[in-house]
């Protein structure tokens, strides 16, 4: 018997490596999207999370603010329902 047939153990194990449940506040690190090539490599810290009846799912909210001569603040919206990939760097 391997011990990842077991579904609690593998669930305590990965909860270490992994999150169950992104958050706001974590690190992510954009692996792809379809929408925006730029942004394939950008790390950001998620700003905001909601539901999204017109892209039915989740979309994740990251959040730029310059804070020089001019303030302005950039937001840029990942969809995971769509197929946009990202892994969590920091939590």
């Amino acid at each position: 018997m391997n011990i990842f047939d077991i579904k609690e153990i593998r669930g305590i194990i990965f909860g270490y490596i992994y999150p169950s449940k992104i958050t706001k506040g974590m690190k992510i690190k954009i692996i792809e999207t379809k929408f925006n090539s730029f942004l394939k490599d950008r790390e950001d810290y998620i700003y905001d999370i909601r539901n999204s009846l017109k892209h039915r799912g989740k979309v994740i909210t990251l959040m730029n603010e310059s804070k020089q001569e001019f303030f302005y603040r950039v937001y840029t919206y990942i969809y995971p329902s769509l197929g946009d990939k990202f892994k969590v760097i920091k939590y």
